[in-house]
């Protein structure tokens, strides 16, 4: 039986061969003075943006040590690639895949519905959208419950992942999970609580989550992606992103930019600040990203930097004061044919994963890189 599909990856087709060096290609940068990639990037010597290249090259050793199974590492800074390092076998244009990274992506096209009036708010009660809640144990639980994994719905990631994504009928899974102990009392990460958010988006009437966000984030952005569905055609939102990490660091400089890009107010100022802000039980996490404000991600790393995780150390780390983000993915075994038949648990982890990670290892020489503002 067929759980999940992936559209054909046309990306890998258009936009993605050309050379980013190229000046004819490289976008000259908004009326602000900001650069931003056109249909390509325009790549730099380090020290033209403010990076040292000698402790970038420690970043580049502890990411492709062995055993780390690093496909590609992308650094921007200033709207430009500073730095980009690939796998022997892997270059700009191989695929990645995102996994939970795009958990920020459902949250990201849940800002772009309310800041449109498309949705009321993040107080919205998922009634609105799962009507066969009304009158059970869940009927309080809001969008912003969902948002910050606070729905009360009794879930295990660590066996509960697998059941969801073996599952060919995703959306009905997560709908129909047993159970609430009341709604805010506590983080627990779901990914079964994430594809409601997409589920939310589809009930607008433009699409699935995936076409949602072909016409109003990957469109605006110059993104090439591909969002997987389940059986029933409902974008999974909780994983499952198909693109390269020069894409998604167009993603990553979107919210370093605080959700601008080339003018245009692509997601606001305001819900980004809402969806990077903690709750009061809960200071790693935002609205589907993972935060510093705690030192989790890092001690040494600003307390602004938030990210976008996924499993086997799938990254976006975003500096905003710094104008700087970090990409970084592994070695993604995808199949040839661009679809997935899930017979087992090792079929779905297309993913080698790192023998250890450490983000504070990796961004440490990174953040020492940084000598100058960007030019």
């Amino acid at each position: 039986m067929r759980a999940l599909t992936i559209l054909p990856m046309t990306f890998l087709l258009a936009g993605c061969s050309s050379s980013s060096s190229d000046p004819e290609n490289a976008d000259p940068g908004s009326e602000d003075g900001l650069a931003f990639p056109g249909e390509t990037w325009e790549t730099v010597d380090p020290a033209e943006v403010g990076l040292d290249v000698g402790k970038l090259a420690e970043a580049r050793a502890y990411a492709f040590a062995p055993g780390r199974n690093t496909q590609g590492v992308v650094i921007v800074r200033g709207g430009k690639i500073a730095a980009e390092w690939y796998a022997d076998d892997a270059d700009q244009d191989t695929p990645a895949t995102s996994w939970s990274m795009s958990k920020s992506y459902a949250s990201t096209l849940i800002g772009i519905a309310i800041d449109q009036g498309k949705l009321s708010g993040v107080d919205m009660p998922m009634t609105e959208f799962i009507p066969e809640w009304k009158g059970t144990a869940k009927e309080d639980i809001t969008l912003e419950h969902v948002l910050r994994m606070q729905t009360g719905i009794p879930w295990d990631e660590a066996v509960g992942s697998f059941e969801l994504h073996l599952s060919p009928l995703q959306l009905d899974f997560s709908i129909n999970r047993e159970g609430a102990d009341g709604p805010g009392q506590g983080f627990n990460y779901s990914s079964a609580d994430t594809i409601l958010l997409s589920w939310a988006i589809e009930t607008l009437g433009e699409g699935n989550a995936g076409a949602f966000a072909q016409q109003q984030l990957f469109g605006p952005i110059g993104m090439k992606a591909d969002w997987w569905d389940d059986a029933d055609g409902h974008t999974t939102g909780y994983c499952c992103l198909d693109s390269t990490s020069r894409e998604y660091a167009r993603f990553g400089l979107l919210m370093a930019r605080r959700g601008k890009w080339e003018g245009e107010q692509v997601v606001s100022e305001q819900w980004i600040d809402q969806a990077t802000a903690p709750a009061d039980n809960a200071e790693q996490y935002g609205f589907q990203w993972w935060l510093n404000t705690d030192g989790s991600i890092s001690e040494d790393a600003p307390r602004e930097l938030y990210g976008a995780f996924g499993l086997h150390s799938q990254r976006t780390y975003v500096f905003e004061e710094l104008d700087l983000v970090v990409v970084r993915n592994g070695t993604y075994n995808v199949k040839e044919n661009r679809s997935f038949v899930i017979r087992s648990t090792m079929d779905a982890l297309a993913t080698e994963p790192p023998d250890e990670w450490d983000n504070a290892e990796f961004l440490r020489p990174i953040l020492e890189a940084v000598m100058d503002e960007p030019s």
